[in-house]
């Protein structure tokens, strides 16, 4: 092999490192509060909220009820929907 194949081979080398490392940390970077079990999703979390109500007259969708975090920051999302003809219970 020669010297500029070693260091080509090296130099991917750290990157796919470099990258395996980025993907690891950015998961962390987002990541609020334990990972998310059955359970846990049925029961009151861990941060403040409010919510909001959306009138049935909106274009697009028959309304509903919107909750988000009073705390600054990136959060994730889950969107739940009862169906096209099914009620909020």
């Amino acid at each position: 092999m020669t010297t500029s194949k070693i260091q080509a081979f090296a130099l991917a080398a750290c990157a796919a490192a470099a990258l395996l490392c980025a993907a690891g940390t950015a998961h962390a970077q987002f990541q609020k509060g334990p990972d998310p079990t059955a359970a846990a999703l049925e029961r009151n979390g861990p941060f403040a909220i409010r919510s909001t109500s959306v009138s049935s007259l909106v274009s697009g969708f028959g309304g509903g009820r919107l909750y988000y975090p009073t705390a600054t920051g990136t959060y994730g999302a889950i969107a739940v929907s009862p169906g096209y003809t099914g009620t909020s219970s």
